[in-house]
C-alpha cells in the first residue's frame, strides 16, 4: 500500500513538474495598461478593446513576447492578421524574446475595419539550408476583438 501511494505521489509531482512550464509568455499593452497577457500553450486567447481607447491612444500598442528558449539560431516574426488571413504587417525580433510597438495609425485602420485581429508567432532557422528542410507551424497567440 505504502509503495502504490508513494509511486502515485511520484507520477503526480513528475507530471506537475513537466506541465508547470506553461511556454512563451506575452503580454499586450497600450497606453502603460495591461490589456492582456498569457502563454503559447493557451487556446483560444482573447482580448477585447475599445474603440475609443484606441481613438484616444497616444502610444502604440505593445505587445511583449518572452521566450525562455534562446535560440540564437532561428528568427522569431510576430505576424498581424486578419480573419481572411490577410496579413496587415509583420515583425521580425532580434532574438527569441523582444517588444513590437504597434503603430496608432495601424491600429485605427484596423479599428475601422471592425473586424478581429489575430495575433501569431513563427520561429524559423537563419540558416537557409535548414529552414527549407523545418515545417513551419504559425502559433495563435490572442485574438483581438474591438468593441
Amino acid at each position: 500500500m505504502k509503495k502504490l501511494i508513494i509511486s502515485l505521489l511520484t507520477i503526480t509531482m513528475l507530471t506537475s513538474f513537466a506541465s508547470g512550464k506553461d511556454g512563451d509568455t506575452w503580454t499586450l499593452t497600450l497606453n502603460k495598461k495591461v490589456l492582456a497577457r498569457g502563454t503559447t500553450s493557451e487556446e483560444n486567447a482573447a482580448a477585447t478593446i475599445y474603440k475609443s481607447v484606441v481613438k484616444s491612444a497616444k502610444n502604440a500598442l505593445e505587445f511583449v513576447y518572452k521566450s525562455d528558449a534562446e535560440n540564437k539560431d532561428w528568427n522569431r516574426t510576430i505576424l498581424l492578421n486578419d480573419a481572411n488571413d490577410v496579413s496587415y504587417s509583420s515583425y521580425e525580433l532580434k532574438s527569441q524574446s523582444g517588444t513590437v510597438s504597434i503603430p496608432v495609425t495601424l491600429l485605427k485602420k484596423l479599428v475601422a475595419k471592425n473586424e478581429p485581429v489575430y495575433i501569431y508567432t513563427v520561429s524559423v532557422p537563419k540558416d537557409a539550408n535548414l529552414a527549407a528542410l523545418v515545417r513551419v507551424r504559425r502559433i495563435l497567440l490572442v485574438k483581438i476583438d474591438w468593441r
